[in-house]
């Protein structure tokens, strides 16, 4: 879903993405937009921050808020570069920020994350519920164990079947790819907080939800970003050979067509283009981890070496 007030932005983005295969609908306002994503429930959301009635950091606050809606991503898409814009975006619950004139190659990209942040998100949750409840937990593990060490490139027939040959297809396959490290990293993050912690706030009265939010998800978050920056990386991988089956256009695309004609040039560069956004989404992945958990860095040996 594209969400501008501006009808010239929509077609913009409508047009880059409309010849990647994606299906596409359109809000022209806050208010639009909140009640087109309870109805229709999109994959992703690009949002505009600067619009009349409801701006786009009160429209993602309240999707975000919606008990309904917590996992749906969005990508704020906006002119305001600022520093603070930015933190005040993420800080609203947006899992992307892009500022406008938005590059072609990165909108794309940005696009296709959505799958790693279905992925990271549906780890994290099932992760996290399978670390506090044995019933969960012994229903997940030996499933995990039993998919874990195929390798998820395997299951894309099974997806070309369910989604046809679009980005749906890829987008199902990348979260299911990074849907595994997650969930080890979060069961693993809950089973190994400190018991006394958890006492210690039952002894004074917190209630449950206290407890999860205030207590057990941060002593887990360290571990939790660990899993989430190895489901980014399996996501990259994924991406890449899902690319070199039924898409005409992409990296793994333009890759392959080098070594089947012999185009070193366009096989370094598309190596190279990986690379890049791979560093680039892993520094971008490590600086919300940095200010997420400031409080925990603090005297740590990674303070030190940063």
């Amino acid at each position: 879903m594209i969400v501008d007030d501006n009808e010239m932005n929509r077609d913009i983005l409508v047009t880059r993405l409309s010849t990647q295969g994606y299906e596409l609908t359109q809000a022209a306002d806050g208010e639009e937009a909140l009640a087109a994503a309870k109805e229709q429930l999109p994959d992703l959301i690009l949002l505009d921050v600067m619009m009349p009635k409801i701006d786009g950091i009160e429209v993602c606050r309240r999707l975000k808020g919606d008990p309904n809606l917590p996992f749906m991503p969005i990508i704020l898409v906006t002119a305001k570069a600022a520093s603070s814009d930015v933190v005040t975006g993420l800080e609203a619950g947006a899992d992307e920020y892009l500022t406008k004139p938005v590059d072609q190659m990165s909108l794309v990209a940005r696009v296709k994350s959505a799958g790693f942040v279905l992925g990271a998100a549906s780890g994290i949750l099932v992760g996290l519920a399978a670390g506090m409840m044995p019933r969960v937990r012994h229903f997940f593990d030996p499933l995990v164990s039993f998919l874990y060490s195929v390798p998820k490139i395997a299951f894309l027939p099974v997806f070309l079947l369910l989604f046809g040959l679009g980005h749906a297809s890829k987008i199902a396959i990348i979260a299911f790819s990074g849907f595994f490290p997650v969930f080890i990293a979060s069961r693993h993050a809950v089973l190994s907080v400190n018991r006394l912690l958890i006492w210690a706030a039952q002894n004074m009265g917190a209630p449950r939800s206290t407890i999860f939010f205030r207590v057990l998800v941060p002593a887990a978050a360290p571990q939790l970003f660990a899993g989430i920056r190895i489901g980014l990386a399996h996501a990259f991988v994924v991406l890449f050979a899902a690319e070199l089956i039924g898409s005409k256009a992409g990296l793994g695309t333009i890759i392959s067509y080098g070594e089947e004609w012999v185009r070193f040039d366009l096989m370094f560069a598309g190596i190279l283009c990986f690379a890049v956004l791979g560093f680039a989404a892993d520094r971008f992945l490590l600086a919300i981890r940095s200010r997420l958990l400031k409080g925990q860095i603090i005297g740590t040996e990674e303070q030190v070496v940063r």
